[in-house]
């Protein structure tokens, strides 16, 4: 059975957790799909978690930032660590294209994991002949 890859980045887990439609219906149905077994996979670049801790943690505080990283956790989504590669790598891509840091890594992670990257943050969409992309959106 051939396994479909999915790289989140922060404002994809972000539209989940503020339940904005329609990609918190999207996100959660493959949060839950791959919580069985499936032939999904989902990941998520430490820095795009490391984004939605700090932006919970500012809104709410540390403790609310810290149950919804073991929230994708217990759903099933596997943070991917900023190694060394990885950081010169995410370092590479923000040089050649206009993304943040944060966003240059969901880019990377998706690049080398050969996952679609779900997002709907304007940066990143403007690269779509360059990743593979599924573009989500809210109201």
């Amino acid at each position: 059975m051939a396994v479909t890859r999915y790289v989140l980045d922060a404002w994809a887990l972000l539209a989940f957790l503020q339940k904005e439609e329609p990609a918190a219906t999207r996100m959660s149905s493959l949060l839950h799909q791959a919580k069985a077994p499936s032939d999904i996979e989902l990941y998520a670049s430490v820095l795009n978690l490391g984004e939605v801790y700090y932006r919970i943690a500012k809104r709410k505080n540390e403790t609310a930032a810290y149950q919804t990283l073991a929230l994708f956790r217990r759903l099933s989504m596997r943070p991917v660590s900023a190694t060394d590669e990885r950081v010169y790598a995410a370092a590479r891509f923000k040089g050649r294209f206009a993304v943040s840091y944060a966003d240059a890594f969901a880019c990377t992670t998706s690049q080398e994991l050969d996952a679609i990257l779900l997002t709907g943050d304007p940066e990143i969409i403007h690269l779509s002949g360059l990743l593979q992309l599924e573009v989500l959106t809210r109201n």
